[in-house]
């Protein structure tokens, strides 16, 4: 497996965690191992301004600024003012018409790619859908090929706004006053607490992710859009998008290939909701998730190297999940089908637990089992999960215990992965509503051995042993 350091950033964001996930090929198959590493994405990304840019301007709440630009990036821009101090100012405080214009000053002429990316900033702005179009408009003109997308962007009508700008609210009373699960074709928005997230936790801790607003989700669609624009430039020019009620996809794959590897992700999210008891409709989501698929495994490395200055030898996929809240996953089409889908869905399924209930990152043990476990459940024609439960046998057998640190290291081995996913297997099979409550445990801040003897009743010690007689192991005990 691997896990959006910010799918949308290359610059601006701070990063909770890059989960990345190694697949190496070996003689049991993909071996998975994912690596958690703090980061935070700096503002030396931004993109510099050869020759500074003067500029006067008056901000959205009447304040006026001026200075000179020296650099600038998805999120905003950098003004120096005459005493030399540098102060950053965000897109979203301008008017759109000032934002179209700088960006004018600043790029000269620009390029295709980078005015669509300007263009789909510009829709993340409530006044901004007109000067989205000019925006478009400058990129086809600029590269021709890129008319026919910038028709169908064109075509594309504003959403309803209230009267101060903000989007309408995706969920809407109907005739009989009550609310309804979705308004067709948007699911609901807000993660909020309570049966919209699923079950009861065992503490209640941790404060849940922030609820949002359609102008929320609008936003962080537009900026995942404006990625892909990043992507299309620097890495593949034949990246085509489709769209599903949950996710992004970007792929150079044909289109018949393209539509099955979505639903199996639409699956897998309807999967996950209906075992954590989230509210059949509910958008867990900023926004939706971005999926990149692409043919060439020089391509999918080149854009792990190119967006997210992340080397990616010796892998086949990796998902990427920051504090933000934005879930990006990549990966390049393996030869073996059965494989790949069962790497699809694990992927995807450690972007789901990200976003899942709280922002609180669940033990790298649990988080492996229960990709592995969602994986196996979907593609049952995997020769992984086979490969993974004799891994586990061949290993208890060896060390008569979990292996090192297995409830505790940030990152549990490679030998570990087979473990990790009957261990799982075993809980849910024994109990899953106790299951259910020991991830809502981990979300809401207790360790795993904790929330686990929370969940089940009985001392870690007990369940581990109960689990070893379960694969034939007497005496199993956690730690060598």
């Amino acid at each position: 497996m691997v896990l959006p350091a910010s799918g949308f950033d290359g610059a601006g964001a701070s990063i909770m965690r890059n989960f990345a996930c190694l697949f190496r090929t070996t003689g049991l198959g993909v071996i998975v191992m994912m690596l958690c590493v703090g980061a935070a994405v700096c503002a030396e990304l931004s993109t510099p301004v050869h020759k500074p840019v003067a500029v006067v301007l008056v901000l959205r709440d009447g304040q006026r600024i001026n200075g000179v630009v020296t650099a600038f990036n998805e999120e905003g821009f950098t003004l120096e003012d005459d005493e030399g101090s540098a102060h950053e100012v965000s897109w979203p405080a301008l008017r759109a018409k000032q934002v179209y214009s700088l960006h004018q000053m600043l790029l000269k002429p620009g390029s295709g790619p980078k005015w669509m990316a300007v263009g789909h900033l510009l829709r993340t702005l409530p006044d901004g859908w007109k000067w989205s179009n000019f925006a478009f408009g400058r990129a086809a003109k600029l590269d021709p090929s890129l008319k026919s997308r910038v028709r169908e962007l064109v075509r594309q009508k504003p959403p309803r706004r209230n009267a101060d700008g903000t989007a309408k609210s995706y969920v809407e009373h109907d005739t009989r006053g009550k609310r309804p699960a979705t308004t067709s074709p948007s699911p609901p928005v807000g993660l909020t607490s309570g049966n919209a997230l699923g079950g009861g936790g065992l503490t209640g801790a941790a404060p849940p992710w922030p609820g949002l607003t359609r102008d929320d989700h609008d936003r962080a669609i537009e900026q995942a859009k404006a990625f892909a624009e990043r992507a299309h430039l620097q890495v593949s020019g034949r990246l085509a998008f489709y769209e599903t009620r949950y996710f992004l996809f970007f792929t150079d794959l044909n289109r018949d290939e393209a539509l099955k590897w979505q639903a199996l992700l639409d699956r897998m999210y309807d999967r996950m909701c209906e075992m954590f008891a989230v509210k059949r409709g509910t958008n867990i989501w900023r926004g939706k998730a971005s999926v990149y698929v692409f043919r060439s495994d020089d391509d999918y490395r080149k854009f792990e190297q190119t967006l997210f200055n992340t080397p990616a030898e010796n892998t086949a996929g990796r998902c990427h999940a920051n504090s933000r809240g934005d879930v990006t996953i990549a990966f390049y089409r393996q030869l073996d089908e059965k494989t790949f889908a069962n790497i699809l869905v694990h992927e995807a399924t450690h972007g789901f637990l990200h976003r899942y209930r709280t922002a609180v990152h669940v033990q790298s043990w649990a988080n492996e089992g229960l990709a592995e476990w969602i994986a196996a459940d979907l593609v049952p024609q995997s020769q992984t999960p086979k490969a993974r439960r004799s891994r586990a046998n061949q290993m208890l057998r060896q060390w008569r215990n979990l292996g090192p640190d297995f409830f505790t290291t940030p990152q549990i081995a490679g030998d570990q992965y087979g473990i990790a996913y009957t261990f799982t297997a075993f809980l849910i099979s024994a109990d899953r509503s106790g299951y259910v409550k020991f991830i809502n445990g981990c979300k809401d801040g207790l360790d795993s051995v904790r929330s686990l003897e929370k969940a089940y009743g009985v001392p870690v010690e007990d369940i581990v042993a109960a689990y070893g007689r379960s694969m034939g192991v007497g005496h199993l005990s956690i730690a060598p």
